[in-house]
């Protein structure tokens, strides 16, 4: 389910507040960047969010189409729990690229 409404997301300098489109259960969130160029797609209980800055919203909404896809859990709350989770790293970086791991 999708739906806009005010967030609050973890930035480098603290937290802020944002109008955004939050998606799988209050996980991701699609908005324009907190420096207004270009849009982004944050991980909102960890404020991870995708770079460059200046991608497209289309782009932004492609990436996430692509992250939900892959069906990996996405409620960790850090970086590092993440990173314990290797194949689930592995298939989500392969959605943010857009690329697929070949089978042998």
């Amino acid at each position: 389910m999708k739906r806009n409404k005010t967030i609050t997301i973890k930035t480098a300098i603290g937290s802020s507040q944002i109008k955004a489109r939050v998606l799988d259960g209050g996980m991701l969130a699609i908005h324009p960047t907190m420096a207004g160029i270009g849009w982004t797609l944050t991980h909102i209980p960890t404020g991870l969010a995708l770079g460059p800055r200046n991608i497209t919203k289309e782009e932004v909404e492609a990436c996430a189409a692509r992250i939900l896809a892959t069906g990996v859990d996405l409620n960790f709350k850090s970086e590092a729990e993440l990173n314990k989770r290797r194949k689930d790293k592995a298939k989500l970086k392969a959605a943010i690229y857009g690329t697929q791991k070949k089978k042998k």
